[in-house]
């Protein structure tokens, strides 16, 4: 492999172990403060109820995009945080049929009634981009408990760019030194050749 092609694989490898490293930090630290984790202004969030049926089924992963108060319209689904009753704290994920000033009214698709509070600009988090398939293989399973195997299996892919950098590492290294004693060896055998000829002619002087 040339010089330039193991500064690109090193460079690639490296970002790519920087982006594990950033995914896994960011789900621990969401999962710390209580928010979904954000990776480049997108997030992935548990939807466990059925209030958005036929769109958003209970159990069903989303994709949303960070946005503020301003860039939401009337018929957006948008994800907010509740600060009020029994869901206080929680994340919501309902549609928005008025918009005001400084707020916004919105209802689950599958609910009777509209929400009881209105969502004040501070509490919109995201608008919702679409169902995650690929993890509706989790839909039963605790959402801790994905976070659990999400930040194990980024620490896996860590480890394993980490092992493939020592190993190239290790593998350059290697074929530096072979490099190096074959260098010398070839020194040594044109030494020895050199050596040798002199030596013949001192015999034929004689």
């Amino acid at each position: 492999m040339s010089k330039t092609k193991r500064i690109i694989c090193s460079v690639l490898t490296g970002l790519c172990l920087l982006l594990c490293l950033y995914v896994a930090i960011e789900v621990i630290v969401a999962h710390n403060n209580r928010r979904p984790p954000a990776f480049f202004s997108l997030s992935v969030s548990y939807v466990p109820t059925n209030s958005m049926e036929d769109t958003i089924m209970a159990g069903d992963y989303i994709l949303f995009t960070k946005a503020d108060f301003a860039s939401v319209n009337v018929g957006d689904i948008i994800i907010y945080r509740s600060e009020s009753g029994q869901s206080a704290g929680s994340f919501i994920v309902h549609r928005v049929i008025e918009k005001y000033e400084d707020y916004l009214v919105t209802k689950g698709d599958n609910n009777p009634l509209v929400d009881s509070e209105n969502i004040t600009k501070e509490m919109v988090m995201g608008k919702f981009i679409c169902v995650v398939n690929a993890l509706n293989i989790f839909s039963n399973v605790n959402p801790n408990l994905v976070f659990v195997i999400l930040v194990f299996i980024f620490l896996i892919i860590i480890f394993l760019q980490a092992i493939g950098i020592f190993l190239q590492y290790q593998k350059e290294k290697l074929a530096e030194q072979k490099k190096q004693e074959a260098a010398k060896r070839l020194e040594e055998l044109k030494k020895e050749i050199l050596e040798e000829e002199l030596a013949k002619i001192k015999e034929k002087k004689k």
